[in-house]
């Protein structure tokens, strides 16, 4: 009978999934990083957000035309008694991955800086004198 199944709260609730809401850990995939793109006649630039990373964690690739931000992140949320027995431990590992295709930049002139979380990655373009606009007459 339903009436004999335990009321769960709101509070029982997140208690029994904290791994999923207590903020500790962020959960990698696609509509996790956030990625913004600019462009100007000289340049891309790529802003990654990659909170709880460090620059050791991440790997920029850029062959053939693809830029790819990827790298792998471990994670360890011990919680302790008053007496420093454990009550609960978890560990997770897990890893990302994005790419994006950009035109006419110049491998040997890419930059790349990681500060407060966030990853920027400037690619200079190359000056392609054989595109030229042809007039038609």
């Amino acid at each position: 009978m339903m009436s004999n199944l335990p009321q769960m709260h709101r509070n029982d609730f997140f208690d029994f999934f904290p791994s999923l809401f207590d903020g500790n850990e962020p959960l990698w995939g696609r509509d996790q990083m956030k990625v913004d793109i600019s462009e100007t006649d000289q340049a891309y630039q790529v802003k990654a957000d990659l909170p709880g990373l460090t620059k050791e964690d991440i790997q920029v690739d850029f062959n053939n035309g693809i830029l790819t931000i990827g790298g792998s992140h471990e994670n360890q949320a011990d919680v302790k008694d008053e007496a420093g027995n454990y009550i609960r431990r978890e560990r997770s590992r897990g890893t990302f991955s994005r790419s994006f295709a950009l035109q006419n930049v110049d491998p040997n002139a890419i930059e790349a800086a990681f500060h407060d979380g966030v990853l920027t990655v400037t690619l200079n373009k190359v000056a392609d004198k054989s595109q030229s606009r042809i007039p038609i007459n």
